[in-house]
């Protein structure tokens, strides 16, 4: 039986401070973490503080408790506008789970009722709910949405592979396509050197070969250099994430950052060099079949590629025996806050349209 449902800030934490030595609130949240199979590391407390403080906004809990104990928690970011003056609350961006860090001592009827009282708690809120086919999961990671939220439309496809955790390598080697079957050999021969990120050099190297590869893409990067250098070695020092590497000749060529859990790993980050003759190897095959590998050795059910923007995306994650799934939005609570929040949206482009 649920006592208490609260709301409470998290200590503002800046990228590459321990949040454990300025927030005893924190161990509380990673010990609940821990506990949960079903956890996305998107829910991670040292994630949700590290994008807190990339985004600049604040970093809030909605929490569940059953007595003194913490039973469930839901993150969520909040933003104040001051034209129209409204305080926005928002779900986790970069494909976050909606369902919220849940304790195992909650049965499947309190795990509904936990997830309906911290959304009803949440006014207003927008949220990214991942829609996978049910017949992949446990009933406790899909996430009720019928009784707490109204389903808007889908905004997206992302690419997910599940993973049969009976299946040897070469098993898993056969649930690709033939064409990347036949580039991971040619990796394989290679006299490509992998390894893994361990210092901030290895990831300062990594950050410039992911600038290379927006620039490419006539795209800005969607993280600072501090926040995947600093912030990258502290969710590698959590074993939160790992930052899979390739060079020739001495030179970064490829990389990979996954953030994993018990239940999922995500591909949150992946670069390659512009030079042919390291591409001649492909590099970026082997790093994603490592990934994978390893997420299989390690017992996670579920490996989420992300989205598929453009074709050359497209091509290579669809191809890995990925499934893609539609995303979709929920939103909920107070209408005012949405429709002020619109407002203003509204409000700025008639302002640069004047100015133009």
């Amino acid at each position: 039986m649920l006592s208490d449902i609260s709301v409470r800030r998290s200590v503002s934490v800046s990228i590459g401070k321990d949040p454990s030595q300025c927030d005893p609130f924190y161990l509380e949240l990673v010990r609940l973490f821990e506990s949960d199979p079903l956890a996305s590391p998107y829910c991670h407390p040292l994630w949700v503080s590290l994008l807190g403080a990339a985004l600049g906004r604040d970093v809030y809990w909605c929490l569940a408790r059953a007595g003194s104990r913490l039973v469930a928690a839901l993150p969520h970011l909040r933003r104040v506008e001051r034209f129209p003056p409204v305080t926005v609350v928002e779900s986790l961006p970069y494909n976050c789970y909606a369902a919220p860090l849940m304790s195992q001592e909650l049965d499947a009827a309190g795990a509904v009722s936990a997830a309906r009282a911290l959304y009803q708690k949440l006014s207003g809120a927008a949220v990214i709910s991942r829609a996978y086919p049910p017949e992949w999961l446990d009933e406790r990671i899909a996430f009720p949405a019928a009784a707490v939220v109204n389903p808007r439309a889908c905004s997206e496809q992302i690419y997910v592979k599940r993973l049969d955790l009976l299946a040897s390598e070469q098993a898993l080697r056969s649930t690709y396509t033939k064409h990347h079957r036949k580039q991971l050999a040619v990796a394989e021969r290679s006299p490509l050197e992998f390894y893994r990120a361990k210092t901030q050099e290895d990831l300062s190297a990594f950050y410039d070969l992911l600038g290379e590869t927006m620039s490419r893409a006539a795209k800005p990067i969607k993280f600072s250099h501090e926040m995947v250098v600093v912030g990258g070695q502290q969710l590698i020092m959590s074993g939160v994430g790992t930052c899979y590497l390739a060079k020739l000749d001495g030179e970064c060529c490829a990389g990979a950052f996954v953030l994993s859990s018990k239940a999922v790993t995500m591909y949150w980050l992946g670069a390659t060099t512009s030079d042919k003759r390291a591409l001649a190897h492909f590099p970026a095959y082997f790093l994603l079949h490592q990934a994978l590998r390893d997420s299989l050795q390690q017992g996670v059910r579920m490996f989420e590629l992300g989205a598929a923007p453009t074709q050359g995306l497209l091509d290579f994650k669809s191809k890995w025996g990925a499934k893609p799934v539609s995303q979709f939005t929920y939103s909920m609570g107070s209408n005012w806050v949405q429709s002020a929040a619109g407002l203003r949206s509204r409000l700025m482009r008639c302002r640069l349209r004047s100015k133009a």
